[in-house]
């Protein structure tokens, strides 16, 4: 006589194990979960569904902070977050490499053309550069996605705010978010002026 295999046979303490735990998104339900990724999609533009919506999706189940990476950040630093009205994070980036340099070497004479950074007697002033834009550009690469979540939450809470209808609230988030290529344009013009003026000196 064999023995059962049936489920009833089986001990208490065999059953299944449990379903995995869903993100906080999906457990709110669908439609409202649509709607915050409509909201973000129009915050962020073109490039929410191609690069965005996987960098974000951490925050959007969490918002605590958690290092993710952003490449464009990382590479090109203050001008990304002016790029995307990050502009608080702009100046941040911006400035910190003079404030950190001021504050490691008090006493060093910051080389003010090519040549001088050339010589010698200056390397170890370009070696602090370097080491303090790297630590800058990794510090950027690490927070850019974050920073970019918050504002656009931030614009949301605004723009549910406003009077408006619930239909125009994507609008109102577009005009907040996307980028900024005027502010862009004019930073590398400035930029680029400095670049020449230091070389022809």
């Amino acid at each position: 006589m064999t023995e059962s295999n049936s489920p009833s046979d089986r001990p208490e303490n065999q059953s299944a194990p449990p379903p995995p735990e869903l993100p906080r998104w999906a457990q709110a339900g669908g439609a409202a979960a649509s709607r915050d990724e409509a909201l973000l999609a129009a915050f962020i533009g073109p490039r929410w569904e191609s690069v965005y919506r996987r960098k974000l999706q951490v925050f959007v189940d969490d918002p605590q902070f958690v290092p993710t990476w952003n490449w464009s950040a990382a590479l090109f630093g203050p001008l990304w977050f002016l790029y995307r009205k990050l502009y608080l994070q702009w100046a941040i980036f911006f400035f910190a490499p003079l404030v950190a340099i001021r504050l490691l070497g008090p006493d060093m004479e910051l080389p003010q053309t090519l040549d001088e950074m050339m010589k010698p007697e200056n390397q170890s002033v370009v070696n602090l550069i370097a080491a303090v834009r790297i630590s800058l550009s990794i510090a950027a690469g690490g927070t850019a996605n974050w920073f970019l979540f918050r504002r656009a939450r931030a614009a949301r809470r605004f723009a549910e705010t406003q009077d408006v209808r619930m239909s125009d609230t994507p609008a109102v988030m577009q005009r907040l978010g996307g980028v900024n290529r005027l502010g862009m344009g004019l930073f590398l013009a400035v930029m680029a002026v400095q670049v020449l003026a230091s070389l022809r000196g």
